[in-house]
């Protein structure tokens, strides 16, 4: 037999109050001790003694059936009861005793059977309606961010084909010796670029927009270009783009240009930059990985743990790709992977943004060189002795560095190619060494000559350096 709900008992519980009934010592002569009779009780009252109503409530079993049931007292001398009708003269022997007679016949099963049913169907259809409500509320939050993205793409798709109509026709690099042994490699390593940042000089100390960028971008270009010539024959580069090369809107939905001007800046600049430099080396290697500033807040609002490819960067590195096609000597690697590793003549190189996996410090505050070295030293635990890596690449610390570890391994930090902007002023940073980092790796020495090419005001004015790449020309 089905007991009855929690409804239901306190349902009884109410009525059973309501029923004028007190309780009396089990014999005539006890003490006072025994509980008082309601106000509202009356002499003529019938009673019960304290023994049957500890019996009566001991195997009281209520049922919905019963309570359903439950019939109001139509005799004067009868008291309303949820299981039974109770009946008892009035009167105020205490030695009176109330008699029950049983409850009417339940329903049959069918009818119970009939009544669930209807209870099951009313409950699934509450059900249905409140999962109907929630995939709704789900369903806008999706298409909210659908609409997001394909403004954003449709926004990009325009441009590109106004910026990017005239074909890429860059100098095409002739070596002398087509067979030459490689032997020596050049990397440059291209990180918190922070195209689209567009700063007001009003706010923070140095102006940074479309042309200041342009001109930062073609002096480490330039650079890079000018190393060693005389070695050029016997050369590959290696160009590792290592993530925030946009400023993104981290702090602010309105920070720097809309995401879609940052995002075709950035295309712009790169494909200028990497064509140039296909024109003076044979060979020109591009691995890329997306940074904190790169990533889709639609996705991952907060530091991107899962899926970090998932990002705005790896669009534009696609993109960038497709767009570097007509250059036969350049090579492209994005991996999946929110780290990309290579080998420069026997040496292993791990190379991520600094925001995951290896974690060097804050931007624009510290790098703790203890904490570098543990992470390091559990990276290199879980390999061969000869499969650890030797050189670690980071960048999202804006401090250019070059640290020997005490294990051995080497670590460059990049800089970064903007002035402080409105986050670093928040935290007390007014001023930084810009500039990114090159160096280059012989058999022997995976970091041999390394240099820190320095960017600030002074190319800031260059107007020479517009001639080798273009600024952004807007929307």
């Amino acid at each position: 037999m089905r007991r009855a709900c929690r409804d239901c008992e306190n349902l009884v519980v109410r009525e059973r109050r309501k029923a004028r009934k007190v309780c009396v010592p089990d014999a005539p002569g006890a003490s006072s001790s025994a509980q008082p009779i309601a106000p509202d009780a009356s002499p003529g009252l019938s009673v019960c003694s304290e023994s049957e109503r500890k019996a009566d409530s001991a195997d009281f079993d209520i049922t919905l059936d019963d309570v359903q049931k439950r019939q109001p007292a139509t005799a004067a001398g009868d008291v309303s009861d949820p299981v039974g009708t109770w009946h008892g003269p009035r009167t105020s022997d205490p030695s009176a005793q109330y008699t029950r007679e049983p409850p009417e016949d339940p329903p049959d099963r069918e009818e119970r059977a009939e009544r669930e049913a209807q209870v099951n169907r009313y409950l699934s259809t509450l059900a249905g309606e409140e999962e109907e409500r929630g995939t709704v509320r789900g369903n806008r939050s999706v298409a909210l961010t659908m609409a997001r993205n394909k403004l954003f793409l449709a926004q990009v798709e325009e441009v590109a084909h106004r910026v990017f109509k005239d074909k890429l026709t860059p100098p095409e690099f002739k070596p002398k010796k087509p067979d030459a042994p490689v032997r020596r490699h050049v990397h440059i390593l291209l990180s918190d670029l922070h195209f689209g940042s567009l700063l007001d000089p009003r706010e923070v100390p140095h102006q940074y927009g479309h042309v200041e960028e342009a001109r930062r971008f073609a002096a480490v270009i330039a650079q890079a270009a000018d190393y060693k010539p005389q070695y050029r024959e016997e050369t590959d580069l290696h160009i590792n783009l290592l993530g925030d090369i946009i400023q993104n809107q981290l702090h602010d939905p309105r920070d720097g240009a809309p995401l879609a001007q940052q995002w075709c800046a950035a295309l712009h600049l790169l494909r200028q930059g990497i064509a140039y430099l296909a024109g003076q080396f044979s060979r020109v290697h591009v691995r890329a990985t997306p940074g904190n500033h790169g990533r889709s807040i639609s996705r991952h609002r907060e530091r991107a743990i899962n899926q970090k490819w998932d990002a705005l960067e790896t669009m534009l590195y696609h993109a960038l790709r497709v767009a570097c096609e007509p250059l036969t000597n350049v090579r492209f690697e994005i991996p999946l992977t929110p780290f990309f590793t290579y080998q420069s003549f026997g040496r292993s190189i791990f190379a991520t943004h600094g925001d995951t996996v290896v974690m060097p410090g804050s931007p624009w505050k510290t790098i703790n060189v203890a904490n570098l070295e543990r992470q390091i030293n559990r990276i290199n635990a879980a390999l061969p002795d000869a499969s650890e890596f030797g050189l670690f690449l980071l960048g999202h610390v804006h401090f250019g560095a070059n640290l020997n570890l005490p294990n051995g391994a080497n670590v460059i930090t990049n800089g970064c190619l903007l002035p402080p902007d409105a986050f670093a002023v928040s935290n007390g940073a007014l001023e930084v060494a810009c500039g990114q980092t090159l160096w280059e790796s012989v058999p022997g020495h995976v970091v041999g000559d390394y240099r820190y090419l320095r960017v600030g005001p002074e190319q800031d004015r260059d107007s020479v350096l517009d001639a080798l790449i273009k600024p952004f020309p807007g929307m």
